[in-house]
């Protein structure tokens, strides 16, 4: 069996450092003021820690699982990846050559997906708007088509979501941005029932790292929305649980694994019993766990992707670094 997966939130990889004006700030729109509802039978926060709403938009489920927002390039509309393992937000090389996009070759950062395919040019979209938000000039890598889904056109990474904090409320099949000034600790609206607060850290790619426990085994894992599934290698799990994993009869090969379009691994299938982060925790994990030495995840021993996220109600504080969560059902 032939399996694609992109993977492009985990192997967006930075190199070098970034060209200077790719680290300037998005415009925003005048915020409607809007706050979050407040919950039956508890009390409003003060004032001045109150939650200020910037951006809500309706979150899609693509065929794959992955989630979308819709955005406009330059006036064309189309869904975009939400990717918080990104370095940098995405566009087709198709999109950018339809739009006219000017062009220009990268000269002191290096981009790569995993499987080794090189992103060498950067775009200037002079228009850019996510959802109903106009988020003025942006720059864009440019990706190979083969290596994107045909679902979505362009990828949203960490270089636009990190000025906010964002909430992924799948339950309800909402995305939404707040402004980061907010009183620390004072987010999780939606409910009242106990919640995980994951500090994180961010790799100089602003990968988000946490610290969870699998299975008894305490790791690092990066918080990936743009990965399918989530997944670590053979060599990892053989390190953490200390044996030779191709020899457990519960290990079951599950195919071949094409990532982004390149190389190709086998994939292999563990059942794990449990996830868990600061108390919450997701019961049956689904990861894959891949072969070769190109498909190596750097420092995080395992990638968490959107099938396993999206059993979570998400609330990213960037600006305190870190990661509030709920079951995706809590109310």
């Amino acid at each position: 069996m032939e399996v694609k997966r992109t993977l492009l939130g985990a192997a967006l990889l930075l190199a070098l450092a970034l060209p200077a004006q790719a680290g300037e700030k998005p415009a925003t729109s005048d915020s409607d003021g809007k706050t979050p509802p407040s919950i039956p039978g508890v009390a409003p926060p003060p004032e001045a820690c109150r939650l200020l709403r910037v951006a809500e938009m309706d979150l899609t489920t693509q065929t794959n699982g992955e989630v979308t927002v819709p955005a406009r390039i330059d006036g064309q509309p189309g869904q975009m990846l939400v990717d918080t393992g990104a370095i940098m937000s995405v566009i087709a090389d198709t999109l950018a050559i339809k739009q006219r996009l000017r062009g220009m070759k990268l000269t002191e950062g290096r981009f790569e997906l995993m499987g080794g395919v090189r992103l060498t040019t950067i775009a200037q979209v002079d228009h850019f708007t996510l959802g109903d938000m106009p988020a003025g000039s942006v720059l864009m890598l440019v990706a190979p088509y083969s290596s994107m889904d045909s679902d979505i056109t362009g990828i949203l990474g960490a270089d636009i979501m990190t000025h906010y904090d964002v909430e992924l409320d799948f339950s309800a099949a909402k995305f939404r941005l707040f402004d980061r000034d907010h009183c620390p600790g004072r987010v999780v609206y939606w409910t009242h029932e106990p919640y995980a607060e994951v500090p994180f850290t961010r790799d100089s790619g602003n990968h988000m790292q946490v610290q969870i426990v699998l299975d008894g085994k305490t790791m690092v894992a990066a918080i990936d929305t743009g990965a399918e599934r989530s997944t670590m290698t053979m060599d990892d799990f053989e390190d953490i649980f200390g044996y030779r994993a191709k020899k457990d009869p519960a290990m079951k090969v599950e195919g071949r694994a094409s990532i982004n379009g390149t190389d190709s691994t086998t994939l292999y299938r563990y059942p794990f019993q449990a996830l868990t982060f600061e108390g919450i925790q997701v019961q049956n994990p689904n990861i894959e766990i891949v072969e070769g030495d190109r498909f190596d995840l750097g420092a995080p021993k395992l990638v968490i992707g959107i099938e396993t996220l999206r059993q979570l109600h998400m609330y990213i504080a960037y600006g305190e670094q870190k990661l509030y969560l709920t079951a995706a059902e809590a109310r």
